[in-house]
């Protein structure tokens, strides 16, 4: 399945009252790639957009990052 910045913008307005939007970032390119997506739609979402980073513990350095 692929995405472009229209059908996610598509799919965001289809949620009404939203005050802000927030992804989930790890760092992997999954969640890179949304938060860049969502990023360049900018004030098109018409909520802030905030990031959070979570970290899976997939890796044994990873709190150090």
């Amino acid at each position: 399945m692929s995405f472009s910045a229209t059908s996610l913008h598509a799919r965001l307005e289809s949620l009404s009252g939203v005050a802000c939007w927030w992804v989930a970032y790890s760092g992997g390119l999954d969640s890179s790639v949304l938060l860049h997506a969502m990023a360049t739609l900018g004030p098109a979402l018409g909520a802030p957009l905030q990031a959070v980073h979570v970290d899976h513990g997939l890796h044994p350095d990873s709190a150090a990052w």
